[in-house]
C-alpha cells in the first residue's frame, strides 16, 4: 500500500490550487487599479454599436499584463450586457507564432466545428467576421506576446484584422489589444500605427513591495484554510520579491511556502495517528 500518497489531496493547508497559478486569473486586480482606469478610458466608446477601439500594454514579465487585459475582457461582458455582447478571445502568440495559428485559434474559440485547413488567411478572417455577424457579437481580441508573432512575420495579420470591416457596410467588428514585453509599435507601419493611435499605449511599471504581499495576499486568502499564510509571511514575500518587481516570483513563493506547510501538517497528522507503544 503506497501509503506516502495519503497526503495528495488531502486539503489540510491548500483548499484549492487554481489560484498558485500564474495563469490563473483572479475575480479582482489587486495592484493595478490606476492602470484598469486607463484602459478603460482607451475603452470608452466600446459600447457604442459600430465603434472599434485599440490598446498597447507593455511591460517585464511578471508585470500583470495578461491578468490585466483578460479580466478586463471578462469585466466588459459584464458591464456591457444587455448594450453588446462582446466575446473576448485571448491568444498567446508565442504558442501560436504564425498568422495560420493565430486565425486557427480564433476561428476555433468561435466555432470548434471550424476545419483545421483549407482556407487562405483572407477567408479565415471573413468567416470570422461572418461568425460574429450573425452571432451580433464584438470580438475583444487580446494578441499576448505579440512581439514572437511580429518579428517572424512582420504586421500583415494587425493589417488584415484592422481592416478587417474594410468595404463593408457594417463596422465596428472586433477590438484589438496587443501584449508584449517591448514598445512593439516601433516595429509597424505608419499605417498600422495610424490606426492604433499611440496615445492607446499602456506602460506597466514593475510591481512595488506592498502590491507584491498584496497579490500574495489575495491568492493566499483564495487557495488555502483561513488563517493558514500569516501577516509576516506575506510581508516577507513581497520584501523577496520586490528586487524584481515579478508577481511571479511572489507567487512562486507562496506556493513554496504552502507545500511546505501542506507537508509539515501531513507530517503532524501521520505522527499523531500513529500508536504509541509501550514496553
Amino acid at each position: 500500500m503506497a501509503e506516502y500518497l495519503n497526503r495528495i489531496g488531502a486539503g489540510l493547508i491548500l483548499l484549492d490550487a487554481a489560484p498558485l497559478s500564474y495563469d490563473w486569473v483572479p475575480p479582482n486586480v489587486v495592484g493595478r487599479e490606476d492602470e484598469q482606469g486607463q484602459l478603460a478610458s482607451m475603452f470608452a466608446s466600446i459600447g457604442t454599436p459600430g465603434v472599434s477601439c485599440r490598446a498597447v500594454i507593455t511591460g517585464n514579465v511578471g508585470s500583470g499584463k495578461t491578468v490585466l487585459s483578460r479580466s478586463f475582457g471578462d469585466d466588459l461582458v459584464r458591464h456591457l450586457s444587455g448594450v453588446r455582447n462582446i466575446q473576448p478571445v485571448h491568444v498567446n502568440c508565442r504558442n501560436h507564432p504564425s498568422t495560420s495559428q493565430v486565425l486557427q485559434r480564433i476561428a476555433k474559440s468561435l466555432d470548434d466545428r471550424h476545419p483545421d485547413r483549407g482556407f487562405s488567411a483572407s477567408e479565415v478572417i471573413q468567416g470570422i467576421r461572418r461568425n460574429l455577424r450573425t452571432r451580433n457579437q464584438h470580438m475583444l481580441l487580446i494578441l499576448d506576446e505579440v512581439d514572437v508573432l511580429l518579428r517572424r512575420e512582420s504586421g500583415d495579420l494587425l493589417y488584415q484584422l484592422l481592416r478587417i470591416d474594410e468595404g463593408r457596410d457594417e463596422s465596428g467588428t472586433l477590438s484589438l489589444i496587443l501584449i508584449s514585453q517591448e514598445q512593439v509599435l516601433d516595429q509597424l507601419e505608419g499605417a498600422i500605427i495610424s490606426r492604433f493611435g499611440r496615445s492607446n499605449h499602456l506602460a506597466l511599471k514593475p510591481y512595488s513591495e506592498s502590491q507584491l504581499s498584496a497579490i500574495a495576499g489575495q491568492r493566499s486568502a483564495l487557495a488555502t484554510r483561513t488563517g493558514s499564510v500569516s501577516e509576516d509571511i506575506l510581508t516577507l514575500i513581497g520584501q523577496a520579491s520586490a528586487d524584481t518587481g515579478d508577481a511571479r516570483v511572489a507567487i512562486e513563493l507562496l506556493e513554496a511556502a504552502v507545500m511546505r506547510a501542506e507537508k509539515e501538517a501531513a507530517d503532524l497528522q501521520a505522527n499523531t495517528a500513529t500508536p504509541s507503544t509501550t514496553s
